[in-house]
């Protein structure tokens, strides 16, 4: 057994767990809205996908990855990503610093660092607001994915 502590003011601070077991922290968006469902990690940020088909994020910033118009610092709550207008997410994927999001149009989103074409928007230039990856005329995407270490992106298109 371990003590495990939190960021002070956390319901959890202090409790007793067994190594290496989860810690369960309630995740609230910047609303109050309801808690997110699906999360991914990148290399140090996470994001999270609300029944609403929006996106939350929150740790490092370093590359604009948490997608809110701002490039630098840490969130230590989480953070609304600025989708286009209208733009409902049905997946998304973190990689090493940046995101991804596939939308329920089969369109997909990218935002973070870029230098490597990592953004799939013909540049290899960082952004701190999603943009569109573009894929071939006539392909929608059914699936997407990046991993914490991974400084590349796939689409699995039909």
């Amino acid at each position: 057994m371990e003590t495990v502590s939190t960021a002070q003011g956390s319901p959890l601070r202090n409790e007793v767990r067994r190594p290496h077991q989860p810690l369960p922290i309630p995740a609230v968006g910047p609303d109050g809205e309801a808690s997110p469902c699906p999360a991914t990690a990148g290399r140090r940020h996470t994001l999270a996908l609300t029944t609403a088909g929006k996106v939350l994020a929150w740790g490092a910033n370093s590359a604009g990855q948490l997608g809110n118009g701002r490039t630098g610092g840490h969130a230590a709550t989480p953070v609304r990503a600025r989708l286009p207008r209208g733009t409902t997410v049905a997946a998304i994927s973190a990689g090493c610093d940046h995101s991804l999001a596939r939308t329920r149009t089969g369109r997909v989103l990218a935002w973070g660092l870029g230098h490597n074409g990592e953004l799939g928007n013909g540049t290899t230039t960082s952004s701190d607001i999603p943009v569109r990856v573009k894929l071939p005329a006539g392909l929608a995407a059914v699936a997407l994915g990046a991993g914490p270490d991974a400084d590349f992106t796939i689409a699995i298109v039909r």
